[in-house]
C-alpha cells in the first residue's frame, strides 16, 4: 500500500472524471474551470509511471464546442464537435506521437441531427456514433416521441 500526492503545475485547473489511460499515462482535457463552453487548447497527460505531467496541444483545426477523447488499438482518438440545437458536425483525430511531438491525422468528418452523445466508440476498425432527438407531438404537449439514430463508419475503407 502507498500513497503519492503531486503538486500539479500551474496549466492543471482540474482532473477530467472523463480522463483515458494508455499505457500507464492518464489523459484528459484541459478545461477552464468548469466551463466546458470554452473549447480547451491542450490535452493534460499525467504519466503513472514518472509522476510527470505533459501537454499536447490541440491544433486549430480541431477546435470545436466540444471534444471526447476515446483509446481504440493502442492510440489515442480525439473527437471534436460543433454544434448547435439543431445539426453537428464531428471530426475524428488520431494522435500520433503523443507528448510534445505529437502529429494529428485526420480520421473523417460526418455531420447529422440532433444531439451527439460523445464519445463516439470503436467497434473493431469501424466509428460508432449513436445519436438521440427528441419530437413534440403536435397538439399534444405531454406526448413526446424519440428516436435512436446509429451510424457506423469505417475510416479505413472510407465508407458510412
Amino acid at each position: 500500500n502507498w500513497v503519492v500526492n503531486v503538486s500539479c503545475p500551474e496549466y492543471v485547473r482540474t482532473l477530467d472524471p472523463n480522463y483515458m489511460s494508455l499505457d500507464g499515462v492518464m489523459y484528459w482535457m484541459n478545461w477552464r474551470g468548469n466551463d466546458r463552453d470554452m473549447s480547451p487548447t491542450f490535452i493534460v497527460s499525467f504519466s503513472m509511471l514518472t509522476f510527470r505531467f505533459g501537454q499536447i496541444f490541440i491544433p486549430a483545426e480541431a477546435t470545436a464546442n466540444y471534444h471526447g477523447l476515446m483509446i481504440h488499438g493502442g492510440k489515442l482518438y480525439l473527437g471534436a464537435v460543433n454544434y448547435d440545437h439543431e445539426r453537428y458536425s464531428c471530426t475524428m483525430w488520431e494522435i500520433d506521437g503523443l507528448g510534445e511531438t505529437s502529429s494529428w491525422n485526420k480520421l473523417l468528418t460526418y455531420d447529422g441531427y440532433g444531439h451527439p452523445y460523445l464519445p463516439a466508440m470503436f467497434i473493431d476498425s469501424d466509428v460508432i456514433q449513436v445519436l438521440e432527438k427528441y419530437y413534440q407531438v403536435e397538439d399534444l404537449p405531454d406526448m413526446t416521441h424519440t428516436i435512436i439514430h446509429i451510424t457506423r463508419w469505417s475510416p479505413l475503407g472510407k465508407t458510412q
